[in-house]
């Protein structure tokens, strides 16, 4: 049984269903319904029968069933308040994102690459605003990336970018 087939049974079969039934649906009061049709922001369409407001019960259940998604009735997801769980951080975390490309190559962060060089992040980042750092880099924002092919033809040529050769 969907939610439309249930707000029309405990309504008594009604295709309209007036506001107060409609609020107690919804988890409203039905003075709150009544400010949002006033200000245009409900979203719920009214229908009027003399001073009489209803509404259709099919939105009242499109309107439920968004709300149980954790959308609004537009579809849009609704903006998570607060601070979030551990469970939404580790899904963040763990998320594969798409790799950094330019020119078709791919590129390395700073961070992964000053390992590899047995160096500091920062002090390769004065290195190269030196133009003391002989491997050419890509900035992106505040990011300094490596191509990896610029990277890989370093550590193949046996290049030495240790502190004492490089200063």
């Amino acid at each position: 049984m969907n939610t439309l087939e249930l707000i029309q049974q405990q309504s008594g079969g009604a295709i309209l269903v007036p506001l107060k039934r409609a609020a107690s649906f919804l988890g409203l009061e039905p003075q709150t319904i009544r400010n949002q049709l006033c200000e245009g922001r409900c979203l719920l369409s009214p229908v009027r029968i003399g001073s009489r407001i209803f509404f259709r019960a099919e939105d009242i259940a499109n309107r439920i069933d968004a709300l149980a998604v954790d959308t609004d009735a537009l579809g849009h997801p609704r903006p998570v308040r607060g601070r979030p769980t551990k469970a939404a951080v580790l899904e963040r975390q763990n998320k594969p994102q798409a790799p950094l490309v330019a020119d078709g190559q791919p590129l390395v962060a700073l961070t992964a690459v000053a390992p590899i060089f047995g160096r500091a992040p920062k002090s390769i980042q004065n290195q190269i605003s030196l133009g003391r750092w002989p491997i050419p880099t890509v900035k992106i924002g505040k990011h300094v990336y490596f191509r990896a092919a610029d990277v890989a033809s370093a550590i193949k040529s046996g290049l030495d970018l240790s502190v004492a050769s490089v200063v």
